[in-house]
Parts: structure tokens; sequence; C-alpha cells
């Protein structure tokens, strides 16, 4: 029981303290770093799972905190593969599955077209002839239908 009410007295009260300043601050602190110290800070907040800071950082444009974009778009993206390990195994394997396919797909497709003892492109042509055919069949019957209800 002392734990739990020693817990409750060591919280930060940075639920006591808006967001928004809180973010400011930390912005304004970033910003005046020297660009390796920024990364060393920057770094140093995601190993160390500090929420506020990377939010602060990450979760405003990179004009704000002084890094590049392309700092900016690294460590953004790194900060996801932290949070969600399981997004970033199921985009990489789907990655690794389509660079299969685009590597086994002509592989494929010519074992599709000898099955077919045709070539895709003959059963596009034969596909466009046949829905003509239909839609000329459809004209007719819709005018046969028209001249029965007309006589009756």
């Amino acid at each position: 029981m002392v734990y739990f009410y020693s817990d409750d007295l060591m919280e930060r009260w940075s639920s006591f303290t808006p967001a928004l300043t809180l973010n400011e601050e930390i912005r304004r602190h970033v910003k005046e770093l020297k660009r390796e110290e920024r990364i060393k800070f920057l770094e140093a907040a995601l190993d160390e799972g500090d929420s506020d800071t990377v939010t602060a950082i990450l979760g405003a444009p990179h004009y704000l905190t002084g890094i590049t974009k392309v700092e900016h778009g690294y460590y953004l993206r790194k900060l996801h593969e932290l949070r969600s390990p399981d997004a970033v195994k199921r985009l990489n394997a789907t990655r690794a599955a389509l660079a299969v396919l685009e590597r086994t797909s002509p592989i494929a497709l010519s074992s599709v077209e000898k099955a077919m003892r045709g070539t895709f492109k003959r059963a596009a042509e034969l596909r466009n002839v046949a829905n003509g055919s239909q839609k000329a069949l459809d004209e007719v019957l819709a005018a046969v239908n028209e001249h029965r209800a007309g006589a009756l």
C-alpha cells in the first residue's frame, strides 16, 4: 500500500502543465542545441521511451525544432517502428512477397499462357468480341420485347 501512495506522489506534474507550453519549451530547447547534440538528444529520447519529448519534436513541423526534413522523416519512421513492430513485420513481409512476385511473374504468366494455349492479348480480344456480341444481343432482345409489348 505504501508503494502505491509513493508512486502517486512521484507522478510527474505534466498532467497539470498545459501540453502546448511543454511542447513549445521542448522544441525551443532542441532548436537551440547544436546539430550533433540535437541528434543525440532525440536518439536518447527515443531509446528511453520519452514520449513527451519525442512527441514534441516529431509531432511538429521539422523547421520548428531545427532538424532537417530528412532527419524528421527518418526519426518519425524509427518511432513508428519502435511503437508498432508488428506493422513493420507485416510491411516487410508484404515487400518481400511483392519482390518475389515481380521476380517470378514472367515465369508464371508464360506458364498460364501455355496452359490456355493462347496469349493474354488474344484473350482480351476475344473478351471484347464477346462483350460486343452480348451488347448486340441485348439490343435485339429489347427491340423484340418492345415489339411484343406494342402488339398486345
